[in-house]
């Protein structure tokens, strides 16, 4: 799952950490590619639950917490970061031209 806009990591099903945005939470709280998200926030990973705490992170001051095994090495990090989830998107600049709706206009 690409949440790489929101706490900076792309995470697979099973809970292999594949990419870390360098400048976002994730990275900073050391987390990095190859490390395996056995527990998050007390519980055993699951993706639904790491996204969904993900999302509630907007809803609260405490900071995320998740346990990974990294060769064989256990370890804990905690994870300040409260944005939800946040995913790309198209803003429209009033100030440059529409070029997108004429583009559309004539399909």
């Amino acid at each position: 799952r690409n949440l790489l806009y929101s706490i900076g990591l792309s995470i697979a099903n099973d809970g292999w950490i594949n990419d870390v945005n360098p400048d976002k939470a994730a990275a900073k709280a050391g987390l990095s590619p190859g490390m395996l998200v056995v527990r998050n926030d007390g519980k055993p990973f699951s993706l639904d639950d790491f996204t969904k705490m993900i999302a509630d992170s907007k809803n609260t001051t405490a900071p995320l917490t998740i346990s990974t095994s990294n060769g064989g090495v256990a370890q804990k990090f905690t994870i300040d970061y409260h944005g939800g989830l946040r995913y790309p998107h198209l803003v429209r600049d009033a100030a440059k031209p529409d070029i997108l709706s004429e583009v559309i206009k004539g399909h």
